[in-house]
């Protein structure tokens, strides 16, 4: 039997109420799906954390396992949906990129003419979407809705489909996070051109 066979099997198994072939296909998968995403992660240099892309990969796949057909490996399948994943953060990487810059060329239009004070509110700026660059997907994606789209907790909690209680302790550590981030980044810069100084 091909390999690909024994795991359309399993898919069909589990389907019909048998937990353990979930995890034979699990099990059977999770080192190539792993190998996968780390070089793909990589290969976009995303800073997402690559066990964040394989859960919701595999998330992905329990849910739509009964659209695997069997043509191919299991693991070959989940690669494709890990691919998927790292499409979207990226699309959505660009457009946090694509909104930061909107949002630093009409700070530094109306800032000031002085070439120095427009320099110094570039770095500024820098350091802020760096820091929030480190954030994950998830704190990321709260933190923009909430602070630039103006969406309530509510509203998040409905798209997110979760208790507004969990968005609102996501939005705080994001927060947080984004501080700490910031801080670090923007303390590192100063040290480094006062050292060069």
């Amino acid at each position: 039997m091909k390999a690909a066979d024994a795991d359309y099997n399993l898919a069909v198994l589990f389907l019909n109420g048998d937990i353990q072939a979930w995890n034979q296909l699990y099990s059977k998968s999770s080192g190539i799906v792993t190998g996968y995403a780390k070089k793909y992660l990589w290969s976009f240099g995303l800073s997402i954390m690559y066990e964040d892309v394989i859960s919701e990969a595999y998330s992905r796949a329990y849910k739509k396992l009964n659209t695997f057909n069997g043509n191919s490996r299991f693991s070959t399948w989940v690669c494709g949906i890990v691919k998927h994943v790292v499409w979207e953060e990226s699309r959505n990487h660009r457009r946090r990129k694509q909104l930061y810059q909107k949002c630093t060329f009409s700070q530094l239009t109306f800032y000031s003419r002085d070439p120095c004070d427009i320099i110094l509110e570039s770095e500024l700026y820098k350091s802020l979407w760096s820091a929030f660059d480190k954030l994950q997907p998830v704190e990321a994606y709260v933190l923009a809705n909430h602070v630039i789209y103006q969406q309530t907790f509510f509203e998040l909690s409905r798209v997110m489909h979760l208790p507004r209680r969990i968005v609102k302790n996501c939005y705080q550590k994001a927060l947080d996070k984004f501080s700490k981030n910031f801080h670090c980044i923007h303390s590192g810069k100063k040290n480094y051109k006062a050292e060069r100084q």
